[in-house]
C-alpha cells in the first residue's frame, strides 16, 4: 500500500507542475486514509491528528500575506484519492485551523472568511455533522458577531470585528470538526479542491483555473493506475 501511495504521489506532483501551482508547493500522504494532499504555499501546513476506518481528522495552519500590498491570495489544498475505494475513507474532518492575517497596508483587515469545495457535486460540507462536532466558526473571536451561510460546496462567515493584522485578533481559529463528505462512487480516482478565501482580501472562486489543475492531476493519476492494472 505504501509503495502504491508513493507512486501515485509522484504522479500527482507532476500533475501539479502541469497545473496552476507555483514553486514552493508542498504535499503529503495523509496517513493510511487513502488520500494525498498538496498545497501551493510554504506558509500552509497540514497534519493528521487521528484516523479511523471511516474518517481522517486533520489540523491546518496557514499564514496569509499580501505580496506587494495586494489582496491576500486564496489558498487551495488539493485532495487526491490514492487507494482503492475500500481502503479510502469517505469523510475528512478539519478538526482545527489557525489562520493568521499577515497582510499590511490597505488589506490588513478581513471582515470574514470563505471555504469552497470544487468541483461541486462529488464532495460536500456536512453542516449537521459539523455542528454536532462543535464547529462554531461564526461564534468565535474575533468573528464573534457573525452570520454563517452554508451550502453543500461553500461556507461563508461575515460580519463582526475584523481579523486585523499585527494584533492578537489577527489569528482566526474556527471551531473544531468541520466535516467534508466525499462520494467515492464516482469514477476512480476522486480528486477535489478545498479553497480558503479571506474576505475582503481574497478573490471569488476561479473555476476555470481550478479545472485546469484538477484535470491535469487526475489525468496522470488515471494513466498510472491503468498501467498497474
Amino acid at each position: 500500500m505504501l509503495s502504491l501511495m508513493k507512486e501515485f504521489g509522484v504522479a500527482l506532483v507532476l500533475g501539479l507542475m502541469l497545473g496552476v501551482f507555483a514553486s514552493g508547493a508542498s504535499a503529503d500522504v495523509l496517513g493510511g486514509s487513502g488520500w494525498y494532499a498538496s498545497w501551493s504555499s510554504s506558509d500552509v501546513n497540514v497534519q493528521v491528528l487521528n484516523e479511523s476506518d471511516t474518517d481522517v481528522t486533520l489540523e491546518i495552519t496557514k499564514t496569509l500575506s499580501c505580496p506587494g500590498f495586494n489582496k491576500a491570495p486564496a489558498v487551495t489544498i488539493a485532495f487526491q484519492q490514492i487507494a482503492m475505494d475500500a481502503e479510502t475513507v469517505s469523510r475528512i474532518i478539519i478538526n482545527s485551523e489557525a489562520i493568521t492575517n499577515a497582510c499590511t497596508g490597505e488589506y490588513d483587515y478581513w471582515g470574514g472568511f470563505r471555504w469552497i469545495l470544487t468541483p461541486s457535486g462529488n464532495v460536500s460540507f456536512n453542516e449537521p455533522a459539523s455542528k454536532a462536532n462543535g464547529w462554531t466558526g461564526g461564534g468565535l473571536a474575533p468573528l464573534n458577531s457573525t452570520s454563517e451561510t452554508w451550502t453543500k460546496d461553500e461556507l461563508t462567515i461575515v460580519g463582526g470585528p475584523a481579523i486585523l493584522s499585527g494584533t492578537p485578533q489577527g489569528v482566526y481559529t474556527p471551531g473544531t470538526g468541520l466535516v467534508i463528505d466525499v462520494d467515492l462512487k464516482l469514477p476512480y480516482p476522486v480528486f477535489f479542491g478545498f479553497k480558503q478565501v479571506p474576505l475582503p482580501g481574497g478573490e471569488l472562486p476561479e473555476p476555470a483555473t481550478m479545472a485546469i489543475f484538477l484535470v491535469g492531476a487526475g489525468s496522470l493519476m488515471t494513466k498510472r493506475l491503468r498501467r498497474r492494472t
